[in-house]
């Protein structure tokens, strides 16, 4: 629990990092359920074909990608801090 993975849509190839919450329920012929904004913002509207990469530990530029999507503030360059 807690794994971010990248789906990227087959059809479009437009992507988003989505994080792993739960494991249920299951149901036949799916691997991941998404919400409501994570299949919107993929474009999908139903089933759909997704490929799923984790990101690891090590994968900067997953990690970017990540960061990105999240808004998350660039770290600042230690320079910046010293004068």
């Amino acid at each position: 629990m807690g794994t971010w993975l990248r789906v990227t849509n087959l059809k479009n190839r437009r992507t988003a990092f989505v994080r792993v919450n739960d494991r249920g329920p299951i149901v036949d012929g799916r691997i991941v359920d998404l919400s409501f904004a994570a299949a919107r913002r993929l474009g999908l509207a139903g089933v759909g074909t997704v490929r799923l990469e984790a990101v690891r530990d090590g994968d900067t530029e997953l990690a970017q990608g990540l960061m990105a999507q999240l808004q998350l503030p660039t770290p600042m360059p230690i320079e910046a801090l010293v004068r």
